[in-house]
């Protein structure tokens, strides 16, 4: 079981090229979220602690917070 860190393995594929492998869905939208300049800083939160329990409901937790 993952901790829910949040950790990228790479790996070179038959080409010699590195590709990124994502450890969820979850830590693949984390990161698109947080690539961005600016970004929900309680989603980006919430969508870690998904990673960890994927029963979180993102939108009723931002709902709370707002």
């Amino acid at each position: 079981r993952r901790c829910g860190c949040l950790v990228f393995a790479s790996r070179t594929s038959s080409a010699g090229r590195h590709e990124r492998q994502s450890m969820s869905p979850f830590l693949d939208q984390f990161a698109e979220l947080v690539s961005r300049d600016q970004f929900d800083l309680a989603r980006a939160s919430l969508l870690l602690a998904q990673d960890a329990y994927p029963d979180v409901d993102i939108a009723a937790c931002v709902a709370r917070l707002d």
